[in-house]
């Protein structure tokens, strides 16, 4: 295996403590004076391991957008990185938001009877792709501590591992009007140790489920596509009997579809898995989402076949009345509307022939 590189540029780094015990509604804050040094070489240590380990994990990632519904409690991570975006974003800007992040996750923590909370490490860097992401990852809080005065320090917690759980922001993407509204999908959780408990993702994050579930099936619909259309050698019946497949994972799993599982069924082979996330490494496909119901409508086909005849029609071509069921004097038939005449041609053609 290739040794690792991180090309990734980290900008800023602050590190806050928010615990609570299990059953109770008090948290204790413990928080930074400023941020953590960018030059200690367990913070570079920290920081390499926090990208390969999203890099080498992209399975997992599952996406979500920002709720456009208010608060009545407050601010939410939206309004805080969005008053953050405006402002010069120098170390000071950045401690200051670091600081309310921190205390609105105390404040969430306080509502969630079971969770215990952890050290809260938040980043901004720079991909090598020159997007600007925000990061915020909560890790175990152990008894091997992993800072010491809210920096890093050497200890076995430093291992990703430890890592519970985390919520990567595409600000780039946020602030590009057109990008954003083409996928509001700029949150991407990675889920460690722990579920992405709603805690987490609504009250903490603030994320969405209704746009989410838009854009996350008809990803994963368009990745699929592409494997079959585009990144092998095409085969019209394949693509039309796993859209098929498809259509009926997501009539039995109407509230949440593992993709994992998905793929299970439409690729059974790891190898052939590792291809179609290979060549679709571009698109953010999600671990987990809630298939939507007239995305997945746009992708059924109906595939007919008996006595020699083989028929595919797609969900669009009903849709648009280009094929339609029809009774007349009690005889059935399927009819086909032949609006640019070349089904006639192609019936002509078989006339001659006999």
């Amino acid at each position: 295996m290739a040794e690792f590189i991180n090309t990734c540029k980290l900008i800023h780094v602050c590190i806050h403590s928010i615990v609570k015990e299990q059953k109770t509604d008090f948290a204790k804050e413990d928080l930074a004076t400023e941020n953590a040094p960018l030059d200690d070489k367990f913070t570079i240590i920290f920081f390499d391991n926090f990208i390969k380990s999203i890099s080498r994990n992209s399975k997992d990632f599952s996406y979500a957008s920002f709720d456009k519904k208010k608060e009545e409690d407050g601010k939410k991570i939206s309004d805080v990185l969005s008053d953050y975006t405006k402002m010069i974003t120098d170390d000071k800007s950045f401690f200051d938001i670091t600081v309310q992040i921190a205390l609105l996750f105390k404040h969430c923590l306080e509502k969630s009877f079971l969770s215990t909370g952890g050290d809260m490490v938040i980043l901004e860097y720079i991909t090598e792709d020159k997007k600007r992401k925000f990061a915020i990852t909560l890790m175990n809080h152990t008894n091997i501590s992993l800072i010491e005065n809210h920096k890093f320090k050497a200890s076995k917690a430093l291992d990703m591992k430890n890592m519970a759980l985390a919520a990567i922001i595409n600000i780039t993407r946020w602030e590009d009007k057109e990008a954003f509204l083409k996928n509001p999908n700029i949150i991407q959780y990675i889920s460690g140790l722990r579920d992405l408990s709603e805690y987490y993702k609504r009250d903490f994050i603030g994320a969405s489920n209704v746009q989410t579930s838009l854009i996350t099936t008809r990803t994963i619909m368009e990745a699929l596509r592409y494997y079959y259309e585009e990144g092998k050698h095409y085969k019209p019946n394949e693509w039309a009997e796993t859209r098929e497949k498809c259509s009926i994972y997501f009539e039995q799993n109407p509230n949440e579809v593992i993709t994992k599982n998905l793929l299970n069924v439409i690729m059974p082979e790891e190898l052939e898995q590792c291809r179609f996330y290979e060549i679709n490494n571009d698109k953010e496909i999600s671990a987990s989402f809630k298939p939507h119901k007239s995305e997945i409508k746009k992708w059924k086909v109906l595939i007919y076949k008996k006595k020699g005849i083989s028929l595919k029609v797609e969900q669009t071509a009903i849709n648009k009345k280009l094929v339609e069921y029809v009774e007349v004097e009690g005889e059935r038939y399927v009819k086909i509307n032949d609006t640019d005449g070349e089904l006639k041609d192609s019936f002509t053609l078989f006339k001659n022939e006999e």
